[in-house]
């Protein structure tokens, strides 16, 4: 069953993203609103996405259009959704932070290693706020 964005993007920008970051970018707006958090400088502000495996459904996908049709059919949108950072990239392009971001791929200590990083940049006084989501799908 897909995932629908309970706050729409416009529709060409929905239909390129993976099912993952939407769910993240969805838990992202969805901590903001319930901490009541408004972005007021934007480079003080950091991402860590945490996931097990990241996007394993488009992974799946662009790695079986490579055995059946080789490399010329791939899609440029399938590989750019499956590389990891692109889950955090995209919800710091979206909510127009500019400070730092990263995804964590690190099996069952995603979530661990997800806060770790968000506190060293806390305690390293890199941000002022980061905002930490975790999350994986199925396929």
């Amino acid at each position: 069953m897909p995932f629908k964005l309970l706050k729409p993007l416009a529709p060409a920008k929905e239909r390129r993203l993976g099912r993952l970051s939407r769910m993240c970018f969805q838990a992202a707006l969805k901590a903001m609103e319930q901490a009541r958090f408004e972005i007021t400088d934007s480079s003080r502000v950091g991402i860590v996405v945490g996931t097990a495996h990241g996007a394993i459904s488009l992974l799946d996908k662009f790695d079986r259009r490579i055995v059946a049709e080789g490399i010329l059919g791939t899609s440029p949108i399938l590989f750019s959704n499956s590389v990891h950072n692109c889950v955090s990239s995209f919800i710091s392009l979206a909510l127009g932070i500019n400070g730092p971001s990263t995804t964590i791929v690190n099996t069952e200590l995603s979530t661990a290693s997800a806060i770790e990083r968000a506190n060293s940049w806390l305690n390293d006084d890199i941000v002022d706020h980061v905002i930490v989501v975790v999350g994986d799908e199925l396929n």
